[in-house]
């Protein structure tokens, strides 16, 4: 029997064909991997031109500068931000994280640190690399709390009492005549009695803490009583108008006399000085001058007086409404004296120099005001017993006379 060979040719010609699909199938993933490799060669070719097109950076743009060095401070701060490259804006944070430029935008206000902060900043300039960030941290330790007045400042009709409160375990240390408080102050024992117009400063201190800031009160007495401290004298002081009188005559024994040498006559007219004296041996001043009046108070100018005057009504009855309703005026027919504002007017008369003898007491009252008349005279202002009016004359300062201070 003849053997046919029909099979094997078909064997032989799959295999071919198998080897011819995966010779095909190689040549497509080379394919692919060529193209793949061409792609990435024209995006890198294109990233490369795109780089050449965008210029390099200017530049760093100066660190941002701080007004304050970061550290422990008692008060809240104010702190600016400033950088040397023109132009650039400045970006910050103040909660711990890195500034960016969506960060607060800086502006020339400044920033107000009142609790302990960390302030981060950078600055930024189109065209240049970022500044490296700044950074400052800034502990505020704080101070005491003030103290607080009750009743509080203001105007009242006779002086009130007020009380000082502070923090829990702090000393209260305050004045009243105008100088700043200290720990060397007076210590706040019990509520203060206000002599008279004055300002209350006032602070507390603690072991430990940092003292308070100050608080100050002004208060606006239109009647009532203040004491000299130099003597501890009393006296009592009212408002006529928008002026502010004591309401009796200066007895300050430092210098000055008693009408005829009498303790009597200084407790019921006051002292009686010469002008040199009243005025403490300062020049003439129009305006009034300090001389020997108590703090806040001064000798008053003829201004003053005819001030006073216009607001008792003026005319011919202003002696009636300024002298002292009592019987210390000797009693003439025709003229009362009705003390209509309180200012009560005594006359304590006076030591006439160019007789060398005290005179008048009972009769007349005479007040020295800060204006000379001559090297040698003063302006006076006279009240009598036997008229309504009040008058204005000069006399020598030799003289003694009686002094009514003004408030400042």
């Amino acid at each position: 029997m003849t053997r046919t060979n029909k099979p094997s040719l078909v064997r032989f010609r799959a295999s071919t064909l198998s080897m011819l699909a995966l010779s095909l199938m190689n040549f497509s993933m080379i394919g692919c991997q060529l193209n793949d490799v061409q792609e990435s060669t024209n995006q890198s070719e294109q990233a490369a031109a795109d780089r050449s097109l965008t210029p390099a950076p200017l530049g760093v743009v100066a660190a941002v500068r701080f007004s304050l060095a970061g550290g422990t401070y008692i008060d809240p701060l104010l702190v600016t931000l400033s950088t040397t490259s023109s132009g650039a804006k400045v970006y910050y944070t103040t909660d711990g994280t890195s500034p960016t430029v969506n960060s607060i935008l800086y502006t020339n206000a400044g920033i107000i640190v009142n609790t302990s902060t960390k302030i981060s900043a950078i600055a930024v300039l189109s065209g240049w690399t970022n500044s490296p960030v700044s950074s400052a941290t800034y502990t505020i330790s704080g101070r005491l709390a003030m103290p607080t007045l009750s009743p509080g400042p203001g105007v009242y009709r006779t002086a009130p009492t007020v009380a000082i409160t502070g923090p829990t375990g702090a000393t209260i240390y305050y004045t009243l005549n105008g100088s700043t408080p200290t720990a060397n102050s007076i210590p706040y024992l019990g509520p203060v009695k206000i002599p008279g117009s004055a300002t209350i400063r006032a602070i507390a201190v603690k072991k430990g803490a940092n003292n308070s800031f100050e608080r100050t009160g002004d208060y606006d007495v239109l009647n009532g009583t203040f004491t000299d401290t130099r003597d501890n004298q009393s006296y009592r002081y009212l408002t006529i108008g928008s002026q502010r009188w004591m309401a009796q005559n200066l007895n300050y024994s430092a210098v000055g006399s008693c009408y005829a040498n009498s303790l009597d006559t200084c407790k019921k007219y006051g002292r009686l000085y010469t002008w040199n004296q009243a005025m403490n041996n300062s020049a003439s001043s129009p305006t009034g001058a300090k001389g020997i009046c108590p703090t806040y108070w001064h000798v008053p100018s003829t201004s003053d007086w005819i001030t006073l005057m216009q607001s008792v009504g003026g005319g011919t009855n202003v002696g009636t409404y300024l002298k002292s309703a009592s019987n210390d005026w000797l009693s003439y027919s025709g003229v009362f004296n009705l003390d209509t504002f309180g200012f009560s007017a005594k006359p304590g008369g006076g030591y006439i120099s160019a007789q060398s003898k005290y005179m008048n007491v009972n009769k007349y009252g005479y007040w020295w005001t800060s204006v000379e008349s001559s090297s040698t005279t003063a302006n006076h202002i006279i009240l009598a017993y036997n008229t309504s009016n009040a008058t204005m004359n000069f006399t020598p300062k030799a003289d003694l006379n009686s002094l009514r201070c003004i408030h400042d």
